[in-house]
C-alpha cells in the first residue's frame, strides 16, 4: 500500500511539478509564521509539565507567600526624601498593574519589633534559652532572685544586638545611603517566564511615565525577575547563534564537497522548509521549547542535511550518466 501511494505521488510530482512547489511554498510560509511565535522558556520548571505535583505545590506556596521571583527597584539620587516621595508615587502606580501582588517601600517597623524574637539568628536564640534555663535552675535550687535578673539582662542585651538591622523609619536603604530600595512581588505563575518578561515591560513603562529623570533620580533593576529575563535573553541568543553556526557549517560542507554553486541553495531551501514545518508542529502541540529542546534547530540541521546531500549527488550522477555507465544496469520501465 505504501509503495502504491509512493508511486502515485511520484507520478503526480513528475506531471505537475510547479503545483507541488507552489503548495509546498504556501505550507512553508504558513508554518514559518507559526514557528516565528515559538519561544524558549529557559526556566528549569519548563522541563516538567505544568500539571506535575511539584509545580502545583510551588504555585500553592507562591499564592500564600508571594514566591521568590521578586523585583527590586533601586532608586538613586542626591535627595533621600525625593527618592522616597518618588517611590510612593511609583508604588501607587505599580499596585494598579495587573500581575502585582504587593509593593514594599516602607516596612511596618512596629510589626517587626513586636516579633523580633522570630527574626533572631540561631546562636542568639540558643543563648536566650540557655540563660532562661540557668536562671530557672538557680531560682528553683537556691531561691535566688539574682539569677532571674542576670538572665533578664542577658536577654535584653541579646535582643538589642539582634534588632540593630531594623531601621527607625522602615525604609530599605543601602549601607552607603546612596540607594533606596523597593520590592515588587508579582502574582504571576511560578514558572511562566514569558509572562514575567511582559510584567517587567509594563513596570518599566510605568516607571518611564513618571519620568524620574526630572527629579534627578536614576532607576536600576535587580532581583530574581530581572535575572530570569537576562538569563532568557542570553540563552535565546546562544541558541540562535548555535543554529546559525550549524547552518553555515552545513552550507560550507555542501559547497566544498559538491563544488556546485547552487547546491547550498537547493539543499538549504528544503532543509529550512523542513525545520519550519517541525517548529510549527512543535508550537501547535507543545507550545514552547525548553533549555534542552531549544537546541532542536541545530540538531535538525545536522541530521536533516544528509538526506539533501545524498539526493542531490544521486540526481547529478543520474543526469550525467553516459550510455556506457548504463551497460549491465537493470532498468525498469514504468508504463506511461
Amino acid at each position: 500500500m505504501i509503495e502504491k501511494l509512493s508511486e502515485k505521488l511520484a507520478r503526480a510530482q513528475i506531471s505537475h511539478p510547479w503545483r507541488f512547489i507552489l503548495v509546498s511554498l504556501a505550507i512553508t510560509a504558513i508554518c514559518g509564521a507559526i514557528a516565528a511565535t515559538l519561544r524558549v522558556d529557559s526556566s528549569y520548571e519548563a522541563l516538567l509539565p505544568s500539571d506535575t505535583p511539584e509545580l502545583q505545590t510551588a504555585d500553592e506556596i507562591r499564592e500564600i507567600t508571594g514566591g521568590t521571583r521578586q523585583l527590586v527597584i533601586a532608586m538613586s539620587g542626591r535627595d533621600p526624601e525625593a527618592r522616597i516621595e518618588f517611590g510612593r508615587r511609583l508604588a501607587r502606580a505599580l499596585e494598579r498593574l495587573e500581575g502585582i501582588r504587593s509593593v514594599d517601600l516602607e516596612l511596618p517597623v512596629e510589626f517587626f519589633r513586636e516579633r523580633a524574637l522570630w527574626l533572631l539568628d540561631e546562636e542568639t536564640l540558643v543563648e536566650i534559652i540557655d540563660s532562661l534555663e540557668l536562671a530557672l535552675r538557680i531560682h528553683r535550687e537556691r531561691g535566688d532572685q539574682r539569677g532571674l535578673q542576670i538572665a533578664a539582662s542577658r536577654i535584653r542585651d541579646a535582643l538589642e544586638g539582634g534588632s540593630t538591622f531594623l531601621s527607625n523609619d522602615g525604609r530599605m536603604v543601602s549601607r552607603d545611603g546612596l540607594y533606596t530600595f523597593m520590592v515588587v512581588i508579582p502574582s504571576i505563575d511560578f514558572y511562566d517566564v514569558e509572562e514575567g518578561a511582559a510584567l517587567l515591560e509594563r513596570i518599566e513603562r510605568t516607571v518611564s511615565d513618571l519620568n524620574p529623570g526630572e527629579e534627578d533620580i536614576e532607576i536600576r533593576y535587580a532581583g530574581n525577575l530581572e535575572l530570569i529575563r537576562e538569563q532568557q535573553a542570553m540563552i535565546t541568543t546562544d541558541l540562535r547563534n548555535a543554529s546559525l553556526l550549524a547552518l553555515l557549517l552545513g552550507i560550507l560542507i555542501i559547497t566544498v564537497f559538491t563544488r556546485r554553486p547552487l547546491a547550498p541553495l537547493l539543499v538549504g531551501a528544503s532543509l529550512l522548509a523542513g525545520i519550519a514545518w517541525a517548529f510549527a508542529l512543535t508550537k501547535l502541540i507543545f507550545g514552547q521549547l525548553n533549555i534542552i529542546t531549544g537546541f532542536l534547530a541545530a540538531v535538525l540541521i545536522g541530521l536533516g542535511i544528509d538526506f539533501g546531500i545524498h539526493l542531490l549527488v544521486r540526481y547529478h550522477q543520474e543526469t550525467m550518466a553516459t550510455p556506457n555507465d548504463l551497460k549491465g544496469a537493470t532498468i525498469r520501465f514504468v508504463k506511461g
